[in-house]
């Protein structure tokens, strides 16, 4: 459950992120989104944190796989909006 919890606040931070890149590329000029901006940075860099320690256990046979859907679904999501 632990596990599952860090997995699932770890996409919500990048669906979080992602629409907030959606907005900045539909409004790149919009200066109260490099507000959010900062504030995204600072709360990557506490997800990505959390992360490490989660990586560092020993992650059984289904956690990997969570881990690796939850990253795919992360990375697609990135994919579309980099495009």
């Amino acid at each position: 459950p632990k596990f599952k919890k860090a997995m699932d606040s770890y996409e919500k931070f990048f669906n979080k992120y992602i629409k907030f890149m959606e907005k900045y590329q539909k409004s790149p000029t919009d200066t109260d989104l490099l507000t959010d901006y900062a504030d995204y940075m600072s709360q990557h860099s506490d997800t990505m944190a959390k992360m490490e320690q989660l990586e560092n256990d020993n992650l059984n046979s289904a956690e990997i796989s969570y881990y690796a859907k939850v990253t795919a679904r992360i990375m697609e999501k990135l994919a579309k909006v980099a495009q």
